[in-house]
């Protein structure tokens, strides 16, 4: 158990880096872009990578993940030929979709260009590129995801941060660049970033070199069974979010919208954060059960154990220092915010159980019962918050009703499933043996590392 627990450890702390590098760099290349161009050649740019954003979700139809939970269970029960059968069935759906919805993307150029004028179109030209490379950016996701090599996947990500940073200091700040200068930076991110890692992809295509892939449907069987699920969830989760934003449009107005997107944007990058341990799990989790289902669900509530004690921390540090980033960054002018992103916070009481409880279902190819549960929360929590929204503003959306509505569902689903993981309150306040096995390889590793420094910087 230990060895799962340093992978999943290893892969948060990737995925934790990975996050804060991107939060960072994509803020700062958005500020410079927006005072590059203005209003209206910035609301071209976002028209045209909309029209991008939207083809997106036909690449994979959103069993990206359920893909990578079989793949990783297969795996896991050493039945390599099923995974590679996946795989190749994978690459080629991107390698077909990708195609084709370049062809619409294109098409649809010129449908642009009737509607909004020859700017707009030229930019959604540019932009049809952008769909063969996100095709391929999703095949290395996969193969990265499935196999837990999150030390690749953290690579992937940041090196497109970097490259698109620095291509936006070049193009745009340096060379005083326009839209097409802007469309350019989308581009040449994804691209510099599928050519660095591509020898990564290779090795570990090589290592399947001499398995035979399995002649079953295993994709189609896949979307037939449990990945159709994952389609639908997501475009209601889609559907859910654009109205969330419409309500508060009629009861609260602009100003409404806007305080709130300053909370969520707050909340979401903590958030990203705080659960970078949910990048590990899902691929973890399906490869352990494919092994030893007891083994997989005592690694879940250890890690689940531990994202709690991490939320709470930083529920309460979020919560007392809050006004003055708001502040340091805004001055007074969304000092509204404040109180909504505290009641975002109040989630963060269960947040740790509850980020853990989406990969076990995605490994127990229980997708049916996760669509159930969070459409039903969706039905509770939102004629709920609504009526909250109209009485009191913002706020109504910005209280945890979904969350805790949806934790406390998906906890009657796994029940059912017998795969509960989570424990007594006393479990997550105890600390056992295995507590104290874990702190002392952490010290002795930063211990280590301590020491090795010390000849470097005496040298110096």
């Amino acid at each position: 158990m230990a060895s799962i627990t340093r992978k999943i450890g290893e892969g948060t702390a990737y995925s934790f880096f990975q996050n804060f590098l991107v939060i960072i760099l994509g803020a700062f290349s958005t500020i410079f872009i927006i005072r590059s161009l203005g209003s209206y050649q910035y609301g071209l740019v976002v028209l045209a990578l909309s029209i991008t954003n939207v083809l997106n979700i036909f690449l994979d139809f959103g069993i990206g993940n359920v893909i990578v939970a079989d793949i990783a269970g297969n795996l896991g029960a050493d039945k390599l030929s099923r995974a590679k059968r996946l795989l190749k069935d994978y690459l080629f759906l991107e390698f077909v979709a990708g195609g084709v919805l370049f062809f619409v993307a294109y098409l649809l150029s010129f449908y642009a260009e009737t509607k909004y004028g020859p700017e707009i179109a030229g930019l959604v030209k540019i932009s049809s590129a952008l769909v063969i490379l996100n095709a391929a950016k999703n095949v290395f996701v996969v193969f990265f995801y499935s196999f837990s090599k999150f030390k690749f996947l953290a690579s992937l990500f940041i090196m497109e941060s970097i490259t698109r940073f620095s291509a936006v200091l070049g193009l745009i700040v340096l060379m005083k660049g326009g839209m097409v200068s802007v469309m350019l930076t989308y581009l040449i991110a994804p691209l510099a970033a599928v050519l660095f890692m591509s020898p990564s992809l290779v090795k570990i295509i090589s290592g399947l070199r001499g398995v035979t892939a399995s002649k079953e449907k295993l994709l189609l069987g896949l979307v037939k069974e449990h990945g159709k699920f994952q389609t639908f969830l997501r475009s209601m989760q889609n559907l859910f979010d654009s109205l969330r934003i419409w309500i508060i449009q009629i009861f609260a107005g602009a100003t409404g919208v806007a305080v709130f997107q300053v909370a969520l944007k707050f909340y979401g990058y903590l958030s990203q954060l705080v659960f970078a341990a949910s990048t590990p799990l899902l691929s973890v989790v399906s490869e352990e059960l494919g092994r030893d289902r007891e083994n997989a669900r005592r690694i879940t509530e250890r890690i689940s154990k531990y994202l709690t004690w991490i939320s709470i921390f930083t529920m309460a540090t979020a919560w007392v220092f809050t006004p003055a980033v708001l502040n340091l960054f805004f001055g007074d002018k969304y000092d509204s915010s404040v109180s909504l992103i505290r009641w975002f916070l109040l989630g963060y009481f269960i947040g740790g159980i509850g980020v853990a409880m989406k990969p076990v279902f995605f490994a127990l190819k229980a997708q049916k019962e996760l669509l159930k549960s969070d459409m039903l929360s969706f039905f509770i929590s939102y004629p709920i918050s609504t009526f909250l929204t109209f009485l009191y503003g913002p706020v109504g959306f910005a209280l945890p009703i979904g969350i805790y509505s949806t934790f406390f569902l998906r906890y009657s689903y796994l029940k059912k499933l017998n795969f509960n993981f989570v424990g007594s309150l006393g479990s997550y306040l105890r600390w056992d043996k295995e507590d104290t096995y874990l702190a002392r390889r952490i010290y002795n590793v930063v211990l280590r590392k301590i020491k090795r420094r010390q000849p470097e910087n005496a040298a110096e």
